[in-house]
């Protein structure tokens, strides 16, 4: 099995799991360092589990990052650890996007998209690929007419 694990890094991330809403200083001015008990701390808790947990002989992992810029001046979805079982590679990325803080605005459609692209690009076994989509489901990113006929 070949499969990407896909982490929203944006800023609505840093919010606690518990918060439904931003407050409203965090709107005007960015939300607090994300930390334990932040949307993106508990996504990155999971990707290291499955680290621990999947037998590398049978499932190649490949972990994706996605927060953009509505400027496009970032990219929207990136790789942090190429399709690989070795699963201590990727509980080091985990660890680089936990260190590198929330940033930058999210399309959840568009990271799903772009990472089974990458994904499909990159597979080796091309029997089962798979992709999970860790995000809060906040989109910051507009989504235009023309780019939701593509989903």
């Amino acid at each position: 099995v070949d499969l990407a694990i896909a982490v929203d890094t944006s800023l609505s991330t840093a919010a606690p799991l518990d918060d439904p809403e931003p407050p409203v200083d965090a709107t005007l001015f960015g939300p607090p360092p994300a930390g334990p008990g932040s949307r993106l701390w508990a996504s990155l808790d999971g990707v290291q589990t499955a680290a621990r947990r999947l037998d590398a002989r049978l499932v190649a992992v490949a972990l994706v990052a996605f927060a953009g810029d509505p400027q496009g001046k970032h990219p929207a979805v990136w790789i942090e650890a190429d399709l690989s079982d070795d699963y201590a590679g990727i509980e080091s990325a985990a660890e680089r996007i936990r260190s590198r803080q929330p940033a930058g605005h999210s399309c959840p459609a568009c990271a799903a998209r772009d990472s089974a692209e990458l994904l499909l690009g990159t597979s080796r076994r091309r029997v089962c690929t798979s992709l999970i989509l860790l995000t809060d489901d906040l989109p910051t990113l507009p989504v235009t007419p023309a780019s939701s006929s593509e989903f």
